[in-house]
């Protein structure tokens, strides 16, 4: 009688672990790591919202092109990088060839394969996988340098404000 008892009580446990289980009751909570594409009703974006990030992108471009034709900025990738812009631009292309490291946003996209043609064609891949350019290491600017980056950025941006 004992050991039909124990029997019972364990295919009941058994029983209620499966249905616990299957239910989703006692499971944690889904948890988005980064890069992982979330659900678009996870988290709605308004209009208004969506009309600011367009303006935000556009003045951004603006300011790229006027950088880039007064000869203040010149990019190693396609796309826009916020923090060169603001700062009031950079010379990323001669940063990568004298190999003293990129600012985050360079760094950022070259490793998502957003090179310009010119700059696409000088790189590859060390042993350990790492980006290289011409063969040197492309590493990210000291802290040093990227503090002064966004103070530059500060700057532009606070002597612009009405």
């Amino acid at each position: 009688m004992r050991k039909c008892a124990s029997l019972l009580f364990a295919f009941s446990l058994l029983a209620v672990g499966y249905l616990l289980g299957t239910a989703n009751l006692l499971s944690p909570a889904a948890l988005w790591a980064q890069g992982d594409d979330k659900p678009a009703a996870a988290n709605p974006i308004s209009q208004d919202t969506l009309n600011k990030i367009a303006a935000a992108r556009n003045a951004l471009q603006e300011a790229h092109d006027a950088l880039v034709s007064e000869g203040l900025y010149k990019p190693a990738t396609k796309g826009l990088n916020p923090i060169a812009i603001l700062a009031g631009g950079l010379d990323a292309q001669a940063d990568l060839a004298a190999g003293v490291g990129v600012d985050p946003g360079t760094f950022a996209a070259l490793y998502a394969g957003l090179a310009i043609d010119e700059v696409d064609e000088q790189l590859g891949r060390d042993a350990e996988g790492r980006l290289t350019y011409k063969k040197r290491l492309i590493q990210m600017y000291p802290v040093s340098s990227i503090k002064k980056l966004y103070q530059a950025a500060n700057i532009v941006s606070e002597s612009n404000q009405p």
